[in-house]
């Protein structure tokens, strides 16, 4: 299996113009669903403008943020807050012909707001070292 890598981009809008994207569903100009195929593994960065729910049906997902690592497999999920840069291995698993099938569902912070409103949630804040600000901030200018 082979793997691909390029250079960070701005998700979701410069997702957008992938050379894999095969077509999309746009309601009142926005798009609403994009989707692509892949044929072989990839890795690369990409920096979120907007929430992410990420979502993996089946195939291996590995997501690093500085020094921490998580790998989704088949049927796993994460929510990765906006204004991060992350950096991406993505394949399929061996015994299955190495299919890799995902969601992205980016989220803006109206609709966050309004399902931790309706939800009856309160967000919960995380600290984030100096440190690690200045690893995400050198990873979103590379």
């Amino acid at each position: 299996m082979t793997m691909r890598s390029g250079k960070m981009v701005k998700a979701p809008h410069d997702l957008v113009k992938s050379p894999e994207k095969k077509g999309s569903l746009k309601l009142d100009g926005m798009s609403v669903i994009e989707f692509c195929f892949y044929t072989q593994g990839r890795k690369g960065t990409f920096f979120l403008q907007d929430h992410l729910l990420l979502i993996v049906k089946s195939g291996v997902y590995t997501v690093r943020f500085g020094d921490q690592k998580y790998m989704m497999q088949s049927n796993e999920m994460m929510f990765i807050h906006k204004s991060t840069g992350v950096e991406y291995e993505k394949t399929g698993e061996p015994d299955s012909d190495y299919i890799l099938d995902y969601m992205m569902f980016f989220l803006n912070e109206k609709i966050v707001d309004e399902f931790l409103q309706f939800a009856g949630l309160k967000p919960i804040s995380i600290k984030i070292s100096i440190k690690e600000r200045f690893r995400m901030k050198t990873l979103v200018s590379i």
